[in-house]
């Protein structure tokens, strides 16, 4: 028994002594976006509406520019956009990758239509109801898309359809 001891001990400090050699992870690198950025963003498509379905696809093409302001906490996000022709602000929430951000709506001023004539007479409310930006980093400039839902409301608020707009999305850092 005596030997024992002393050849246990011996293989212990070969396989590490007990201390653990497990490797550790990289530490994940995220994108620095934290900031004030000029963006654009041009609709690409949109969809549904209702009886402003026909007005909602003369949207397409039309150029929106503004600032977002970002603040960054490692990989969380809050941003806040303006928009330079009205003015309209709205916040946001999300993540940065190592090479991308993500933002999901959480408000917008100055963002609903109400009172909006169709062709038929009928008077509608536009609320906005979710949107997002995915964008793909590299140094001082992102790109991706933008999509933005909205309800579509008689003027009693009964939802009579949805609306959507995609739009293409850039920035560069100022």
């Amino acid at each position: 028994m005596r030997y024992l001891l002393p050849i246990i001990g011996l293989l212990a400090l070969s396989c590490g002594g007990g201390k653990s050699s497990t490797p550790t992870s990289p530490t994940p690198v995220t994108a620095q976006v934290a900031g004030v950025w000029g963006y654009t963003a041009t609709v690409t498509s949109a969809s549904g509406g209702e009886c402003l379905a026909s007005a909602f696809q003369t949207a397409v093409g039309f150029r929106s520019s503004g600032t977002i302001q970002i603040q960054q906490n490692g990989s969380s996000l809050s941003a806040t956009t303006t928009e330079d022709g009205s003015g309209a602000s709205c916040s946001y929430t999300g993540t940065a990758g190592a090479n991308s951000l993500a933002l999901n709506l959480v408000s917008c001023t100055a963002s609903d239509a109400i009172g909006v004539m169709c062709t038929n007479g009928s008077r509608r409310d536009v609320r906005i109801v979710t949107g997002g930006v995915n964008a793909t980093v590299s140094g001082g400039s992102m790109s991706g898309t933008q999509a933005e839902t909205y309800n579509v409301l008689t003027t009693f608020g009964s939802p009579v359809g949805i609306a959507t707009f995609n739009s293409s999305f850039s920035a560069t850092k100022r």
